[in-house]
């Protein structure tokens, strides 16, 4: 089986450039496809002594660059647009209800006029606020995931467009009028050929946070997930219990493929940070830190996965949003094995339903093999005879595939055994008179070889009604943080 995995890495460029520690660099403005490395590490979330390696089909130009940057520099997400097909739309400045510019993904077929995603009700910051999921979702001018994660508008690091009399030129010189240079990934990492190896890797070591090495030392399943984790992450808040700022990962899926911790505190609190600020920074100090798992012990590993309770949080966004955990259906995420295995294991989900087809035998369930008919759904998690309670507000204001084979902080506050009892442990909650709990019912053999192309200001009297209006929708993140936030820390205080 060893032997098969490294096999399957090294023939596969895709996936080679994510576990090496050694990828490739291979970028010319001339031609659409590239591999564009990224400076990265598995030791330190800030470190650049590794990295990984994706594929770019599509660099944008200096004028797609320059106004794809005006719009995503906005921080609430509410002049960008990027879809499921990773189609971009920006600048809503003019037309105020459709995007001024539209540039299609050209890997997939382009959508006709009529059904272009360049609505204003499609943006970045309309989807986060009106799903409540703007504790989840996270972006920068650095980088921006497609909700279903399979696409990423990145900054190029080390790229600028600069002005060379009538034509703008791309050079590694930064100026002042500088601009930065934008291209569209391929995300490897939620397609069926990561899936596969997920599998077999699974299959293999009985871990679904698996250390062991394949192609090198460090190469394995952890150290490849947290680099690519570690490669888009932001800041936006601070702690409301420590004052320390925030990390958070641009992929919600990252707070599950680590370790139970992570996944638990996560579903907990509603909340997506990265490991060091769950450790180093959320908390008061690191035995405020170190208390909470305990008290969080009692919850069981399988509530993250099978995302019970009702929250804007990442558990509920993987499946709900980006849909690559899915009950009874299939997709292609390795999530969706990591989750069926989570769920498998757990003694606390002995009801759980299992597809047809699915290999109780084998950790993963399946034998995995790259094909269209491969197909990976998902477990459907157990009735428990517990209720979960959700101590949140609620504030109301596919794609291409590509083949180179070959070639609101919520806190969700707990079990509720007997909700006449109040326990004094986080897995448990008092019962609230005033809240209704949820029912609990193919590739080249040289992975260096370049691919082929794959063809708040005061009221202002001079103001209509409707820009007041916008301006308060401005503002609307920022007090759904500061609120929930608020919930977050009378929780911290009297649950734990």
């Amino acid at each position: 089986m060893s032997k098969d995995i490294t096999d399957s890495i090294n023939s596969d460029p895709l996936l080679y450039n994510l576990f090496s520690n050694n990828t490739k660099d291979d970028f010319k403005n001339s031609r659409p496809v590239n591999w564009i490395k990224i400076p990265t590490s598995y030791l330190t979330e800030d470190g650049k002594d590794s990295s990984i390696s994706m594929l770019s089909v599509y660099t944008y130009s200096a004028e797609e660059s320059q106004n794809i940057y005006a719009s995503i520099s906005q921080p609430d997400g509410d002049d960008i647009v990027f879809s499921e097909d990773g189609h971009v739309a920006c600048d809503f400045k003019k037309a105020k209800t459709k995007a001024e510019y539209f540039y299609p993904n050209p890997v997939v077929t382009p959508p006709s006029v009529s059904t272009r995603p360049d609505d204003i009700s499609n943006t970045v910051g309309k989807f986060t606020r009106d799903t409540n999921f703007s504790p989840s979702f996270y972006f920068s001018e650095k980088f921006l995931f497609s909700k279903n994660l399979l696409w990423i508008l990145y900054q190029l690091p080390d790229k600028f467009y600069n002005k060379n009399g009538d034509t703008y030129e791309m050079s590694s010189t930064k100026k002042d009028d500088s601009i930065p240079v934008y291209v569209l990934l391929y995300n490897t990492v939620h397609r069926q050929n990561f899936q596969v190896i997920y599998g077999k890797i699974l299959n293999d070591d009985n871990n679904a946070f698996s250390t062991k090495p394949y192609i090198g030392s460090n190469t394995g399943y952890s150290s490849t997930i947290t680099k690519y984790c570690n490669a888009f992450r932001t800041t936006k808040y601070v702690s409301p219990i420590s004052g320390e700022e925030l990390d958070h990962y641009g992929d919600p899926s990252c707070e599950f493929s680590f370790n139970r911790d992570m996944a638990v505190l996560a579903l907990s609190f509603s909340l997506n940070l990265t490991q060091d600020s769950w450790k180093n920074k959320f908390f008061k100090d690191k035995e405020a830190y170190s208390s909470k798992l305990v008290k969080l012990t009692k919850v069981p590993e399988s509530e993250a996965y099978c995302s019970r309770g009702q929250s804007g949080g990442p558990s509920r966004f993987i499946r709900e949003i980006a849909k690559i955990v899915e009950a009874k259906q299939p997709t292609n995420s390795f999530m969706q094995i990591l989750t069926n295995y989570k769920i498998a294991e757990s003694g606390e989900d002995a009801g759980a339903s299992y597809p047809v087809g699915y290999n109780d035998q084998l950790p993963s369930g399946y034998e995995p093999v790259e094909s269209t008919n491969f197909k990976v759904l998902g477990v459907t998690c157990g009735e428990r005879n517990v209720s979960i309670v959700d101590c949140s507000i609620n504030i109301n204001s596919q794609t291409g595939d590509i083949s180179l084979n070959k070639t609101n902080i919520s806190n969700q506050c707990g079990n509720v055994d007997d909700p006449s009892k109040t326990p004094s442990d986080p897995s448990k909650t008092p019962s609230d008179p005033s809240k209704t709990p949820s029912d609990p019912s193919k590739t080249p053999s040289d992975p260096s070889k370049t691919p082929s192309d794959p063809s708040k200001t005061p009221d202002d009297p001079s103001k209509t009604p409707s820009e007041m209006f916008s301006s308060l929708e401005e503002l609307l993140p920022m007090i759904i943080f500061l609120i929930l936030m608020i919930i977050a820390i009378l929780v911290y205080i009297f649950v734990f």
